[in-house]
């Protein structure tokens, strides 16, 4: 009666917690678990990098004041100005300045209100081409955002993966420990059974010192796969960030491991990683900013000519409006920047192709041998089971043989002990099965669903 209520105690006590699944693990991968946040760092800081590019192109005050009172010469002078950079390199300019006296470094003159400055500075090539240093920072930034972006997508993809793998082999390990204290209880049953015996003279005592050596040795094994056990929980409760009392609160694990057949289309597949892989796809985005940067090398090849204009009104002369036109021009004959910066991104673009055929390579041959391997492990795995048919029904005739004194507990526990080794390699196929299927879906590119 003792023993119906426990168990009824038991099954309620599973009842209130929840069965915890493969896809449950996305609970605990969020943005505050610390191997997300690391997965996602650099697409965080890529962002803030786009911002600071964007202030190449904010607007700027600046101002100067010089006054001056020398032996023979005296003079003031004042400016402020506001310019404005765009994204083509142009650069508007806006200058109030008043400058008395007789100045230093400049042979500005001005009425006694000042005069203002509009104008603009003309980048000419850069403005031809559309490229130029501030335009090519941004564009940059911009580009590493969305590179990030995917090595964040693929980051979390491995991540999933390794935790998977982790559960898993918590499963296994589960499940091994079963096997171990399932033989330990039957071991120690039939000690109590031979100990009867024993007392009435049906047995020699040598009978028990066996059993009693059976029992150690099972319960050495069981401390193994109990340590695996612990060991593995506690790894995998760590990659979820969470305690082994919060998560046995909410949830128990399973005590079979399920791990269902799937039929491949490997070309299919094959097609898929090639197109939805985010390290591919990085890569894609790494040949566009060298492509951005051959654009704006070519640059390098031209003069660097610099156009200004500038309208001026003075406030004491306002019937009399002047102007200012600048031509800035300077080009390096030998132009060994513009050659050797054009073979350097080249040669860089060059090696991101290979690369990026090397992976695909890669990915095609992964994709094939994980499928070979998928194939014979079904094919072990069914072998193993009818091998498992064959040693239970061997332990049992085994057993009927010791109730009949016809064999010895040597016998009959070797019997056994290979019935737990033929589950335990149906287990470990079903494990290699399933982190292979896993391994499939993470060179694909995508997640598997488990049911």
């Amino acid at each position: 009666m003792r023993g119906l209520v426990l168990a009824l105690f038991a099954l309620s006590f599973l009842d209130a917690k929840e069965l915890f699944k493969s896809e449950d693990i996305f609970l605990y991968l969020t943005k505050d678990n610390p191997f997300v946040s690391i997965s996602t760092a650099q697409e965080s800081i890529a962002k803030q990098k786009v911002g600071y590019s964007l202030g190449e192109f904010d607007t700027k005050v600046s101002t100067k004041y010089d006054n001056k009172k020398y032996p023979i010469s005296h003079g003031e002078y004042f400016d402020v100005s506001i310019a404005k950079p765009l994204e083509n390199g142009l650069e508007l300019v806006s200058t109030y300045r008043k400058a008395t006296g007789t100045q230093e470094y400049n042979n500005i003159k001005t009425g006694k209100k000042g005069e203002v400055l509009v104008g603009a500075k003309i980048p000419l090539f850069s403005i031809v081409n559309n490229t130029n240093s501030r335009k090519l920072k941004l564009d940059l930034a911009l580009v590493d955002s969305i590179k990030y972006g995917f090595n964040s997508k693929n980051n979390l993809r491995l991540l999933y993966t390794e935790v998977l793998t982790l559960y898993y082999n918590l499963l296994y390990s589960k499940i091994l420990l079963s096997f171990e204290e399932e033989l330990l209880k039957k071991i120690e049953k039939r000690a109590n059974f031979i100990e009867q015996r024993i007392k009435v003279g049906a047995l020699a005592k040598v009978d028990m010192i066996e059993a009693s050596q059976q029992i150690i040795s099972s319960k050495q094994r069981c401390l193994s796969a109990s340590n695996s056990y612990d060991s593995n929980f506690e790894i995998f409760l760590q990659y979820l960030n969470t305690s082994k009392d919060e998560f046995t609160k909410k949830f128990y694990l399973e005590d079979i491991f399920h791990s269902e057949v799937i039929d491949i289309d490997l070309e299919k597949e094959i097609n898929k990683a090639l197109k939805n892989r985010a390290d591919l796809k990085m890569l894609k985005y790494e040949k566009k900013q060298i492509d951005l940067q051959k654009k704006n090398a070519k640059l390098l090849g031209y003069p660097d000519l610099n156009i200004a204009f500038y309208g001026a009104r003075d406030f004491e002369y306002i019937n009399n409006n002047g102007f200012k036109i600048a031509l800035d021009m300077a080009f390096p004959i030998e132009r060994r920047k513009y050659s050797a910066k054009s073979k350097e991104l080249h040669e860089v673009y060059k090696n991101l192709e290979k690369l990026e055929e090397k992976k695909s390579l890669e990915i095609k041959t992964n994709l094939v041998n994980i499928a070979n391997s998928l194939l014979t492990i079904e094919s072990n795995l069914q072998y193993s089971k009818q091998e498992l048919k064959l040693v239970e029904q061997l332990a049992d005739v085994e057993n009927k043989k010791y109730n009949l004194g016809a064999s010895n507990l040597f016998m009959l526990n070797q019997r056994e002990l290979h019935v737990i080794e033929v589950k335990n390699k149906i287990v470990k196929y079903k494990l290699d099965y399933q982190l292979l299927k896993e391994q499939f879906f993470k060179v694909v590119g995508t997640q598997s669903v488990i049911k």
